[in-house]
């Protein structure tokens, strides 16, 4: 049976994430210190860098960073010797940017993986790169300002697949990426690493709000992800755009081999 479909009275659960496969979660709702608590047994703690302040968020407490300097500093060395991966993080996003903001951003020795928010569309958009291979994932699907939307990249064997609020929006076989190479580097919430300062400091910080990241070793399902973020919203009706090649973004400004994964 599907998740999230309603008989009756019942809506059946989502398959439940496999908590021993849970590098690392930070929840934002527990602070110690100026350290962003890794509720994993983990310890993987992450380091508050300006002044995020916290707020109701949409489960308990989230993180708000102010788009200029504040962000969460996390031990890029999470990934060391992962084979696979899943990122998945609650974000708000507070305004349109005319360039992209970050919920995330990883770069290792080799490998780095980037989440943003893209323009004054707000398209999100997932970036894989491991050595001089690149796959980037782009969805036609609007977020909207100042309301909480779920996105999740699952990698494993050179198999992507990105979901937004539950529902798979982009997907590609033959993917060269290694999570562990993302290991060594530098990695940030609600921000990106500068790799050209020494040392790396953040950009393209989010203007708005986190919750809930989390980071597993293995990729998660379809139904695993909904139990992270619910169920999906209805199905797109017959004027929301469908799945096609992605070709708003001109492939010059890319650097390295691109390789559009698609669009919802």
């Amino acid at each position: 049976m599907a998740a999230g479909v309603t008989i009756g009275n019942i809506t059946p659960a989502a398959a439940e994430p496999p908590t021993s496969h849970l590098i690392a979660r930070w929840s934002f709702d527990h602070d110690h210190d100026g350290q962003v608590v890794d509720d994993s047994e983990n310890g993987y703690h992450g380091t508050l860098i300006g002044h995020p302040t916290y707020v109701p968020g949409k489960v308990g407490k989230a993180l708000r960073l102010d788009g200029a300097g504040d962000a969460v500093e996390v031990p890029a060395e999470l990934t060391k010797g992962m084979a696979a991966i899943t990122f998945a993080a609650w974000f708000r996003m507070d305004q349109p940017w005319p360039w992209g903001r970050f919920i995330a951003g990883f770069a290792g020795g080799t490998g780095a993986l980037y989440m943003e928010a893209k323009g004054q569309n707000l398209t999100p958009v997932v970036s894989l790169r491991d050595g001089g291979a690149r796959a980037d994932a782009r969805t036609f699907g609007r977020i909207e300002a100042g309301e909480w939307h779920h996105l999740a990249v699952t990698a494993a064997d050179g198999q992507v697949r990105c979901y937004l609020d539950g529902r798979e929006a982009a997907r590609q076989d033959g993917v060269t990426f290694d999570p562990a190479h993302l290991s060594g580097g530098t990695g940030y919430l609600g921000a990106a690493p500068d790799t050209s300062a020494n040392p790396p400091k953040p950009r393209g910080v989010l203007p708005g709000a986190l919750d809930d990241v989390r980071i597993y070793d293995v990729a998660l399902d379809a139904e695993q992800i909904q139990g992270l973020s619910g169920p999906p919203p209805a199905p797109p009706g017959r004027n929301t755009p469908r799945y096609r090649p992605a070709r708003d973004t001109a492939p010059e400004t890319w650097r390295g081999s691109t390789r559009w994964i698609g669009s919802c």
